[in-house]
């Protein structure tokens, strides 16, 4: 029983004041109930407030309280209780105590022989005061991470007479739509004003689908503000059926107006790369580096002989096509590219066509998406087939190689030339020195024989030399008909 409850007020005014204290000491239900005169004496207490101070009944009664409780007890709940006794007003209030909280009420009471007296009432609500501590905290918590949610918490009521009703919706940016707060929760139909035409009938079936077979709601929808701007919300909640028959949903709404613009801005890039990638004669990929997907253009499979998406859409494909010759060489540099080594990503390769053949490609690439973090998430390229200029490219090295060969030829015979020159005079004078010789020495003697010798070495050099100036185009030669058979 509470000494404010106006049952026990009825006890107070029918009963002399010793009765009422006595009542009170033996009837509440607060822990500790005191009897106390004006000198803050103890008259009388219950048996919990004797434990409480540290004593039996008969110890205590006639001590001081303050001298009892010492220093643990405020100045103001003395101060409270003096006021009490003093104005005949009774006080309630909450008390600390030694690391414990009691929640105090006292009394005035007049005796029959008009002494002042005063009960005092006193119940541990630590266990209590945690509670509402903690419930505090949690709806802190709760309330900050409302406030960093990009929509709003909300709470949808149906009664069993069909009633809708919005008890609840967190602080969101209403004046981002220019709607007042308290709009919303004091007309819950102006949320279904505020649905566009072409959403309101979805909405609703999806509501009713909810109350018919209780399943979950995940509804993306539009809103026309006041202003006429459209914005994109989902609500997203679970319906819970009452004791007394109703369905509450507690949910949450998030604005995604960006995304939506963001999705919508991404289907029509798509489409127009698809009408660009069926157009064009080149072949195209899209390459998804999350998923590993990729898509090919048409072109990607008519340039080398196959029927559109003959062949999988995928990596492997590509390099299954790919010679094996070029294919370590393309991947690097793919590689290279996305991790960031390379500002571009360009590789040449052969790929075979449906008749077995190898075409030459050009591919380029380039990442057209990131996430939030930068890394690489969607690559878009081409394929050109260079096919006919890797053959001129060809041609020209043969050429080259020859045009090349030609020149160290005509540096050789040019180099040989000059040597044979300057070896035709060395040659020159040993033959003719050789014929002077021949005059004065006998024809029977050997000296004879060997200078014939000398000669004859000397003749064949001379004709060496006539080859070697014949090859370096430096010698005028001989021509002559010839019977061609």
């Amino acid at each position: 029983m509470n000494p404010a409850d106006p049952g026990l007020q009825k006890i107070f005014q029918s009963s002399s004041p010793e009765n009422s204290a006595r009542i009170l000491l033996d009837s509440l239900d607060f822990q500790f109930a005191l009897l106390l005169d004006a000198e803050c004496r103890i008259v009388d207490c219950n048996t919990a407030a004797a434990n409480f101070l540290g004593g039996q009944k008969t110890d205590i009664c006639g001590s001081n309280l303050w001298q009892l409780l010492g220093d643990s007890c405020s100045a103001e709940n003395r101060n409270l209780f003096i006021s009490a006794v003093a104005e005949g007003k009774p006080v309630h209030n909450e008390e600390q105590y030694k690391n414990r909280w009691y929640d105090v009420y006292c009394r005035p009471l007049t005796l029959s022989d008009g002494q002042p007296m005063a009960t005092l009432y006193c119940r541990d609500i630590t266990d209590l005061k945690n509670m509402e501590q903690a419930l505090k905290e949690s709806n802190a918590r709760f309330q900050e991470i409302a406030a960093n949610l990009p929509g709003g918490i909300f709470q949808l009521r149906r009664s069993p007479d069909g009633t809708i009703t919005l008890p609840f919706i967190s602080d969101i940016p209403f004046e981002k739509y220019g709607i007042p707060r308290e709009l919303i929760l004091e007309n819950h139909k102006f949320i279904s004003d505020l649905l566009h035409p072409e959403d309101l009938n979805a909405a609703l079936e999806r509501l009713n689908e909810s109350i018919t077979n209780f399943s979950p709601i995940d509804h993306q929808f539009k809103i026309k503000v006041p202003s006429g701007e459209v914005y994109w919300l989902q609500a997203t909640s679970t319906p819970k059926l009452q004791a007394d028959g109703s369905i509450i949903w507690n949910g949450v709404v998030l604005d995604i107006t960006e995304r939506r613009l963001a999705e919508e801005a991404l289907r029509s890039s798509e489409k127009r790369l698809s009408l660009a990638m069926h157009a064009s004669n080149d072949g195209i990929w899209d390459y998804n580096l999350h998923t590993g997907k990729m898509h090919f253009s048409p072109s990607y499979y008519t340039m080398l002989g196959y029927a559109p998406y003959e062949l999988p859409q995928s990596f492997q494909t590509w390099l299954d096509l790919m010679h094996p010759e070029d294919r370590e060489d393309a991947v690097n540099k793919r590689k290279l590219y996305i991790e960031g080594y390379h500002e571009q990503y360009e590789a040449e390769f052969r790929m075979r066509t449906r008749n077995g053949l190898w075409r030459w490609i050009l591919s380029r690439g380039k990442i057209v998406e990131r996430d939030q973090d930068n890394h690489p998430l969607r690559m878009v390229g081409t394929h050109i087939d260079i096919t006919e200029r890797k053959e001129v490219e060809e041609r020209e090295k043969i050429y080259e190689e020859r045009l090349f060969q030609g020149q160290k030829l005509e540096a050789i015979g040019t180099l040989a030339g000059g040597i044979a020159h300057d070896f035709n005079n060395i040659l020159s004078a040993i033959i003719g020195y050789t014929e002077l010789l021949e005059d004065d020495i006998p024809e029977q003697s050997i000296q004879y024989s060997h200078l014939q010798e000398i000669l004859k070495a000397g003749n064949r050099a001379r004709d060496l030399i006539k080859q070697i100036l014949a090859f370096s185009r430096q010698a005028e030669i001989e021509k002559r008909p010839v019977q061609v058979h």
